[in-house]
């Protein structure tokens, strides 16, 4: 399911977003106002990533309001 407005696309993940996730899954500045593990490896924040997508793929993951 995907849902889109002028400014904003709610969809689950797809591997191409995978460059995208993993900058802000180890941005420093991200990291002072949002709960995310400390990496010591881009390969664990790829383990994340990888969960996150098959999560985003289970269609009761999604609310909808209205």
């Amino acid at each position: 399911m995907e849902i889109r407005t002028n400014r904003l696309t709610i969809k689950p993940f797809s591997p191409t977003d995978a460059d995208a996730a993993l900058n802000l899954l180890t941005d420093s500045r991200i990291k002072e106002t949002y709960i995310l593990p400390d990496f010591d490896k881009r390969e664990d924040a790829i383990l994340l990533f990888q969960r996150l997508l098959t999560l985003s793929m289970e269609e009761r993951r999604f609310s909808l309001f209205y």
